[in-house]
């Protein structure tokens, strides 16, 4: 969207958050990034649908795909590769014509028919954005726009399916209405929506990877213990009819440039005109290559990424560290290593739900330290951890 243009006058040195003419990665690319290595342990094909929004072509309405179209109006290929969407990315970006107005209900719709072409199979739905769904200013108080209705409603027509929803905020914010959504959706079949504001959760430049994967994920292994409690898995027994179907466009990349459209870095797509065609032109679909690691070195006071010979921060003046290529100390790089996240993630979901009817969260303490959920404590005489005799059962709160 356009605010993008503005969003990142404090988070990202003044420019636009989509701008990819510079060496240093974007935050987009920097969140792409930390997903990708975060997430390739969870996924089973290595296959990701990847799609636009927000745009002047897409609106409020409908959602374009980042995989190129075949002559008859569908996708080449069904997705891209964890390494090479940012890649992607990088190759649609100066030809996006960004407008307005937000909303996350086409996406979310989109990620829903994902879920329902394969078969119900569990999916997360990783949403990255510079700003929170339009209100406009004539909006009454206690009232929602348009825009943040069909968003509510997406997101809790969603929670009838096997889709966890995370979103991403990049840049300055605010993000006052997202953590409204995250703690207020009501009429919903589980917890389905987590909101993470990537600024914030990874201030702490030794442990940015880490810390941005645990907040956002620290929700999913409850939320896939609800989708199997209930049966989401499987299809309903009637369809669940969606609040509307968006339109998936081809990448911008060919389709004609909106007249008037605005983008940061017209001279990228000078070659993009109205003669361009609508759709992919066939041949073999293009794959993008893994991407290439940057070198940055990230400042120890703003977090500003800057190049890897600078001495200070280009941003905030600090002094930057010496050797920025050298290897991470033995217990960090261990920390961000991506099967080591895994197991954290593994370890967080034994420590969130009862081990006995693997689907209630652990709420009741025995005297050895262990837990089980408030109905399994009630029907044990012995830890099922430890074996002890169970002589105290304590709730706990929170």
């Amino acid at each position: 969207t356009k605010s993008n243009e503005w969003t990142g006058k404090r988070t990202f040195g003044g420019k636009c958050l989509h701008d990819v003419r510079s060496y240093q990665l974007n935050l987009y690319e920097e969140v792409v990034d930390i997903v990708g290595r975060t997430l390739r342990e969870f996924d089973d094909d290595n296959i990701i649908p990847v799609y636009g929004f927000g745009d002047q072509l897409t609106g409020d309405s409908s959602v374009f795909s980042f995989m190129p179209f075949l002559p008859m109006g569908r996708p080449a290929i069904p997705g891209y590769a964890l390494e090479g969407v940012r890649q992607r990315y990088r190759e649609i970006a100066p030809h996006v014509s960004m407008s307005g107005p937000t909303s996350f209900a086409p996406v979310i719709l989109q990620a829903v028919n994902t879920v329902i072409a394969n078969g119900y199979s569990y999916h997360i739905l990783v949403i990255v954005a510079d700003g929170q769904v339009t209100r406009s200013v004539d909006v009454p108080v206690g009232e929602f726009s348009k825009q943040e209705l069909d968003t509510m409603n997406a997101i809790c027509y969603a929670s009838n399916f096997p889709l966890s929803i995370v979103l991403v905020g990049v840049g300055d914010g605010p993000w006052d209405m997202m953590q409204q959504f995250d703690d207020a959706l009501p009429q919903r079949r589980f917890d389905n929506f987590q909101f993470v504001e990537f600024d914030k959760v990874t201030r702490d430049v030794t442990r940015r990877e880490t810390q941005f994967a645990l907040h956002a994920l620290m929700e999913i292994p409850e939320q896939y213990q609800a989708v199997r409690r209930l049966n989401l898995l499987q299809p309903p027994p009637r369809p669940f009819p969606p609040p509307f179907t968006p339109m998936i466009l081809p990448p911008p990349e060919f389709q004609p440039f909106p007249q008037g459209g605005f983008n940061y870095a017209p001279t990228s797509s000078a070659h993009v005109s109205s003669a361009a065609p609508i759709y992919y032109p066939g041949g073999a679909p293009y794959q993008p290559p893994a991407s290439l690691a940057q070198v940055v070195v990230p400042c120890p006071r703003c977090t500003f990424a800057n190049r890897a010979s600078s001495s200070t921060c280009a941003l905030c003046g600090e002094a930057l560290p010496a050797n920025p290529s050298a290897p991470p100390p033995t217990g960090r790089a261990a920390e961000d290593d991506p099967a080591t996240l895994s197991r954290r993630l593994r370890a967080m979901e034994e420590e969130l739900i009862c081990t006995i009817c693997m689907a209630a969260k652990k709420n009741v303490v025995f005297q050895c330290g262990h837990e089980t959920c408030e109905d399994c404590s009630k029907n044990v005489v012995n830890c099922p951890s430890c074996r002890l005799p169970i002589r105290t059962r304590t709730r706990r709160y929170g």
